[in-house]
């Protein structure tokens, strides 16, 4: 009797464990997701990365069939006007170019993939993806900046989740820290870590119709018209320099106040640097340039002994650093926010990239 007793308790737990993993698996369905958990149908703006996908083959077809060099940007939010920039005309039209840098310029195709509040694993990861593809750049930009290797960074958990697909970390198992992998596994194994159950919040984020628009788009070449907007660094109204106060006080709340460095989001920055080399492929790392009172702020909070010693060992490798808050490299002084240059900016960082 306290056998059969024993052997139903054992069922009865093993019973209960299969009925938990079926009903975390519920929420892989699609009516599911949008009735009964917080994500309801909201896109997720690493779609391209955690499936895959190459929604720009045909700009990168075209620009072979026109001899085009092949520029591979990656970045965060700091790098989304390269969806809109270069065009021919606003190369033809923008103050800080020489003749002879328009032309230089024309002859490439800046190919972007930007993330905003990306880390450098989704960069990593996006390079490899693009790699394995068979994309074979002319040259790769990687956009860094002590906020994408932030410990506390208030967006990684997300990208984390949503952005990483096991096909990645089943292929290049070593590129990944265990502490990240385990993180990795563990939400693919358990939905309910990525699918929180749930009121839906359907309504869309300025990022989500941001991204929509960028997937309609990137696909085709680029067609804006020349672009003039933003603020002149000290030509802010008094309302702007209120804007950016807030803007700078909330990210020091947030993320300043309490910035570590991430030892394996290093590593995430030296891993791209040799897989270029690995793969003989030029390859620059740039710094996007800052509004100069979000420089003063980070240089309050950031350990500058820290990022000199990254920059340092990736320069180790042989491989420029190019630095955009260095006076003498950018003449564009238009902000959107302290943390984003304008679009008008980006034909002069376009050619700062490819001429270095």
């Amino acid at each position: 009797m306290n056998k059969d007793i024993l052997n139903f308790k054992v069922l009865f737990v093993v019973g209960i464990f299969f009925l938990i993993i079926a009903f975390d698996k519920l929420v892989y369905i699609g009516f599911i997701q949008e009735c009964c958990t917080i994500n309801g149908r909201q896109s997720n703006i690493f779609a391209e990365t955690i499936n895959n996908e190459f929604n720009q083959d045909r700009v990168v077809n075209l620009a072979r069939e026109q001899n085009k060099k092949i520029l591979l940007n990656l970045g965060s939010s700091r790098s989304l006007g390269f969806y809109k920039s270069p065009t021919n005309s606003q190369i033809d039209n923008t103050p800080y170019l020489s003749s002879s840098s328009r032309i230089a310029l024309k002859e490439w195709e800046i190919l972007p993939s930007a993330y905003p509040g990306a880390s450098s694993l989704i960069s990593l990861v996006r390079l490899r993806q693009w790699i394995d593809h068979g994309l074979a750049p002319n040259k790769i930009a990687v956009e860094i900046s002590p906020f994408a290797l932030s410990e506390n960074n208030q967006w990684f958990r997300h990208e984390l989740l949503n952005a990483i697909p096991p096909s990645y970390f089943l292929q290049h198992p070593q590129d990944i820290s265990w502490k990240h992998l385990r993180k990795l596994i563990g939400s693919r194994i358990f939905a309910l870590s990525r699918f929180k159950l749930g009121k839906p919040v359907n309504s869309k984020s300025d990022w989500d119709l941001m991204f929509e628009k960028v997937k309609e788009t990137n696909s085709s070449q680029k067609i804006d018209p020349p672009i003039e907007g933003g603020i002149k660094y000290g030509e802010e109204a008094v309302t702007d320099k209120l804007v950016y106060d807030f803007v700078i006080k909330e990210i020091t709340r947030t993320t300043l106040n309490n910035f570590v460095f991430s030892e394996d989001l290093k590593a995430y920055v030296l891993k791209m640097a040799d897989v270029c080399l690995e793969n003989k492929i030029d390859v620059v790392f740039w710094i996007p340039k800052n509004h100069p009172d979000l420089n003063l702020a980070m240089s309050k909070h950031i350990p500058s002994n820290e990022w000199k010693s990254l920059l340092n060992e990736i320069q180790s490798k042989g491989i420029k650093v190019v630095d955009l808050n260095d006076q003498e490299k950018m003449k564009c002084d238009y902000f959107s926010d302290p943390f984003h240059q304008d679009v008008r900016c980006f034909p002069e960082i376009g050619n700062i990239l490819i001429e270095n």
